[in-house]
């Protein structure tokens, strides 16, 4: 009897090895073609936004969409009194730097960054390396003169927000010797991302904006009824699922708890219960209010903004005295022929690959009306040519490394010196 027992125990045993081996294998099949990475040797942990890129401390503005919490601090930045960031270094070697507006000194050239976290990357490191205000220096007109670089760029930004920037802060008199639009990624993916959700293409990132505000109105809306409570506690358990499978050390375990929090997030979008009349009156109205013409699709509307808001800003700035230059960022993922590989195998950003492949032609196809209208535009797409690709980016999305920037204030340092 016990042997038979001992049989019948060992080959349950069996069995349920064999099943939990089988399934394993599976869990890395499934992984291996969704992720195109083996699961045991996939980096699983995305590289992380650069810390002044994060914009999970913003918030709303009235003609801006959203600014920093004023107050904010990171790793060698903190905000001014407006909201827009700053190096703590030049704050630290310059006695009231960095308030807005900031008006020009005797002997000084101050020069404005507009754009968006490319940008704002751009602005500090332009505010710690003397390589563009070198550059900047050379140029006769402000030979022997002070340059300060004032940050006006917001991670998220994209147009018409640079031209809303700018026309605010010259509404409040700030003044300007030069102003760099530095911008292309977040116009062609933004812009999209908006139009496919049914928002409206021009208004700000509704994955910030609108989201924002559509949670803080569901929050204070109908807080006490069942669904509103079942939602909450399907997102708390989808976000713990997330966790724990970041945690799994097994394919078999990171495929269920992925597919627990899939199961949960249907679950939170299924019990979110918004009335008809809230959506009506709603105070973050995001709708689609901009119909496509015949013919015309999304990134051609996209390459018409673009235009528009960058003929703006050059009328805005020509009329304080200043000279504006557009500069279209370079982008791992264009052109495409450069076969960027990325850092991360299992990076988070393939969903931008298509949108900067096929909206970024469509930018480069205006820059011969903005130079016929008189507008100063560089395209450096392909500034990062010859380079380490490696070296230049510091994620697999847009941004990029102190080396980068380096290489870009050449570049854009010898045009505005030679132009």
């Amino acid at each position: 009897m016990k042997h038979s027992i001992s049989r019948y125990t060992k080959l349950v045993l069996i069995n349920v090895l064999s099943a939990a081996l089988l399934f394993e294998f599976a869990s890395n099949v499934v992984f291996s073609l969704k992720e195109r990475a083996f699961f045991y040797t996939a980096n699983r942990v995305p590289t992380p936004l650069p810390d002044a890129a994060q914009v999970n401390q913003a918030v709303f503005h009235p003609y801006l969409g959203f600014i920093n919490r004023v107050g904010r601090t990171g790793d060698r930045w903190q905000t001014n009194n407006r909201g827009f960031q700053y190096a703590v270094e030049t704050g630290d070697s310059i006695p009231d730097c960095c308030d807005y507006p900031r008006a020009r000194r005797e002997d000084e050239v101050l020069v404005g960054i507009f754009g968006g976290s490319v940008a704002l990357g751009f602005a500090l490191a332009a505010q710690r390396s003397p390589t563009l205000v070198r550059w900047i220096q050379q140029i006769p007109a402000y030979r022997g003169r002070e340059v300060r670089i004032l940050n006006f760029a917001m991670s998220g930004y994209r147009q018409p927000q640079q031209l809303l920037t700018l026309a605010y802060f010259g509404s409040l008199r700030q003044e300007f010797d030069l102003v760099l639009n530095i911008d292309g990624f977040n116009e062609v993916v933004t812009t999209l991302r908006n139009w496919e959700s049914g928002a409206e293409p021009s208004f700000p990132a509704d994955t910030l904006w609108g989201a924002w505000g559509r949670n803080l109105e569901a929050t204070a809306h109908n807080i006490e009824s069942r669904p509103t409570v079942q939602a909450l506690a399907h997102r708390l358990a989808a976000r713990d699922w997330r966790r724990e499978a970041d945690s799994c050390r097994t394919a078999a375990c990171f495929l269920v708890a992925r597919g627990a929090e899939a199961y949960h997030r249907r679950k939170e979008s299924a019990k979110k219960s918004v009335p008809s009349d809230l959506i009506r009156r709603t105070l973050f109205p995001t709708e689609a209010r901009s119909p496509l013409t015949p013919n015309e699709g999304i990134h051609q509307y996209t390459a018409e903004r673009w235009l528009d808001s960058s003929l703006a800003m050059n009328a805005l700035a020509r009329l304080t005295g200043a000279r504006y230059v557009h500069i279209l960022q370079p982008n791992p993922w264009y052109p495409v022929e450069q076969n960027y590989e990325p850092i991360d195998a299992n990076h988070i950003y393939a969903w931008v690959i298509e949108p900067v492949a096929t909206g970024y032609p469509a930018l480069q196809r205006k820059i011969p009306a903005l130079r016929a209208a008189g507008v100063e535009v560089f395209d450096a797409t392909p500034v990062f040519e010859g380079q380490n690709q490696r070296d230049m980016f510091s994620d697999d999305c847009c941004h990029y490394t102190d080396a980068g920037y380096e290489v870009l204030f050449e570049a854009i340092g010898q045009r505005l010196a030679n132009p």
